[in-house]
């Protein structure tokens, strides 16, 4: 790859004097770019264009990557948000980089065949030839693995099973027989498959003799599927450790998410250790009225502690979660941060979802709801302590009063966890990141203020008439995270197009004239640059995010690359979400859109920022004209 013509020292000076501690990017497995003689379908950060892409990232001045999940998403559902919590994707699998480590347990020249199907896949996911691939690996590999009895590879697979044995909570084992019992089946919905199966780790004391049986069944059947499952697991921790060391030798970070959902997979594994009566959503909000019936299941309060006050099953498997991303990741963003303080719940017996949805309660703050009497056992907090009006939405940021510190301790015990792990690698609170947008319930708000950690403002979504709004930069905190959009939003370039023209554009154009100019006149021609055209809005938008308070500054791929299709759509289900690829000739389209103001320019943006904040200051100055002569 050529090399950008930028300085990156002139832009860490940069970003340290406008105090921005992280140029953040958020990109997904499935969606870095390729070389066509590695494509299968299926991005991969660890592949060679994935590394490429790290390069890039680096030379532009990234400093922390943002995946996204990076767990097993089933055949049906490329969603990161529902793949499981431990498993990884074997569709991550780079096959080019597998067959120059191991060319005897699959070889270049079939990677090569492999990628010759899948020419016309490089901007778009096609799930179905990237599992076609992947199981032509595992049933190539598996069988070359176990011919090869003395081969180098062998001795680490086999301490990583130790590994895997040896954790407190044995994911590994229940995700296996899944496997298992998927290729029994040829199926993974495991409420098709024979009631047995369908409670393989949920049967009752009486029937663990029979259950037991089974598994020893099940593994002899079905051995092959055992190993291969581990191989390729390992496969995936062995590549995922490669592309952290080349990170750390580059100087980026790079960020996992803890999706507050469960996968399918999951809830077959975990069933025992969730409520059977309530699903987890999101109430109605700014973003969606309607609110969000996700469906995910919902822990059970009751198993997170013994009655000894020791460690129950259900705040194991949470602190197994936490362990598992802090031995893969430098920093952790919480999707979802209410899920595990306060989260929305509704009953899992309702035709209507969304019915169910906008009429469900906040699991541990209804003490006294006659439509929700279950939840009273939960309930951290009185009804002396919940808002009076009996108008007002039980989904409301203030819902709940007042709140003692003893309160809030309780509200905090799974964002504790994380932030005793965090500790305990070295990880700063600066870097546990809380996807909080357009609510913030009391609980949440308290306990993220007492622990000092910051939330997102997504500006793009900003009222430019109300001086109050939360996505209004001047609002943020240097603690918090600030960008123009991210995956569930609309592109930037995009979203100014379409909307050019409307009140809301000519308002939001009026106030970064008034923000980023030094003069009326310069502000009136500011203006007009905006309103006759979009990219020089979309640049102000970015120059904005510079500005502070926050600290944090955060970039979705599509908005840094000037793409201006829609990477998801929230709250429907279609073939084009999560599907976006990075084009292979990304870097030539990148160098002459960023020059043309079609893609963020990041040295040009820096500048403007410097000549914003310090249009006075001498060496502030002098480093804006060095960044953009």
């Amino acid at each position: 790859m050529n090399t950008l013509n930028t300085n990156l020292k002139l832009i860490k000076d940069a970003l340290s004097m406008l105090e921005i501690k992280h140029l953040s990017l958020g990109i997904f497995d499935q969606s870095f770019p390729s070389f066509p003689e590695e494509e299968i379908g299926w991005g991969s950060p660890y592949s060679e264009g994935g590394i490429d892409f790290l390069l890039f990232a680096h030379n532009i001045g990234i400093n922390t990557i943002q995946f996204g999940p990076q767990g097993k998403t089933s055949r049906s559902d490329i969603s990161p948000y529902n793949s499981t919590i431990f498993s990884n994707n074997p569709l991550s699998l780079s096959l080019s980089r597998l067959s120059r480590q191991y060319p005897w347990l699959f070889t270049p020249d079939e990677a090569m065949l492999l990628a010759e199907k899948c020419s016309g896949f490089r901007h778009r996911v096609n799930k179905d030839n990237a599992w076609m691939a992947i199981d032509h690996l595992h049933s190539t590999m598996y069988k070359r693995y176990r011919e090869r009895v003395k081969n180098d590879l062998k001795p680490k697979v086999d301490l990583f099973l130790q590994q895997m044995v040896q954790n407190p909570v044995n994911w590994f084992e229940r995700d296996s027989f899944f496997q298992a019992l998927t290729a029994h089946y040829h199926s993974d919905d495991w409420r098709q498959w024979e009631n047995i199966d369908q409670n393989l780790f949920f049967s009752p004391k009486e029937e663990l003799e029979k259950t037991n049986a089974r598994k020893e069944k099940i593994r002899t059947e079905r051995a092959p599927v055992f190993e291969v499952y581990a191989l390729s697991q390992f496969l995936l921790q062995e590549q995922h450790q490669q592309f952290r060391e080349l990170s750390k030798q580059y100087g980026i970070k790079i960020y996992g998410d803890l999706q507050i959902g469960f996968s399918h997979q999951d809830v077959w594994a975990w069933r025992s250790l969730f409520l059977p009566e309530y699903l987890m959503g999101a109430p109605p909000s700014r973003s969606n009225p309607e609110g969000q019936p996700w469906g995910y299941p919902v822990l059970n309060p009751a198993l997170f502690f013994s009655s000894n006050g020791q460690t129950g099953p259900a705040l194991k498997l949470i602190e197994a979660r936490i362990d598992k991303m802090f031995s893969r990741f430098d920093g952790i963003r919480i999707d979802h941060p209410h899920g595990l303080v306060c989260p929305w719940v509704y009953k899992n017996i309702s035709d209507d979802v969304f019915d169910a949805v906008q009429n469900g309660a906040r699991l541990y703050s209804s003490p006294d709801l006659p439509d929700h009497p279950l939840l009273k056992d939960y309930a951290l907090v009185k009804k002396e302590q919940l808002n009076s009006d009996p108008s007002y939405p039980r989904y409301g940021d203030n819902w709940i009063q007042s709140l003692t510190d003893e309160q809030v301790d309780r509200y905090a015990t799974v964002i504790d966890v994380i932030l005793e792990r965090a500790e305990a690698v070295g990880a700063s609170k600066s870097d546990i990141l809380c996807e909080v947008l357009s609510t913030w319930p009391l609980p949440l708000k308290e306990v993220m203020l007492k622990r000092g950690l910051g939330r997102f403002c997504v500006t793009q979504k900003a009222d430019p008439e109300n001086p109050d709004d939360i996505y209004r930069r001047e609002n943020t905190s240097a603690q918090d995270w600030i960008m123009v959009g991210n995956h569930d939003t609309k592109p930037i370039w995009r979203l100014a197009i379409e909307r050019q023209g409307t009140t809301w554009y000519k308002a939001r154009a009026s106030y970064l004239a008034s923000q980023l100019s030094q003069s009326q006149k310069q502000k009136e021609s500011m203006l007009n640059e905006m309103l006759g055209n979009p990219n020089k809005f979309c640049e102000a938008m970015f120059c904005e995010l510079f500005l502070g308070p926050a600290q944090h500054v955060f970039v979705f791929f599509t908005d840094l690359l000037g793409i201006k299709e829609i990477y998801n759509k929230p709250g429907i289900t279609n073939s084009e979400n999560w599907s976006i690829r990075i084009p292979p000739d990304y870097y030539h389209r990148y160098v002459v859109q960023s020059k043309n103001g079609e893609a963020f320019h990041i040295p040009r943006t820096l500048a403007k920022a410097l000549r914003v904040r310090f249009p006075a200051k001498t060496d502030a100055i002098d480093l804006a004209s060095k960044l953009d002569p």
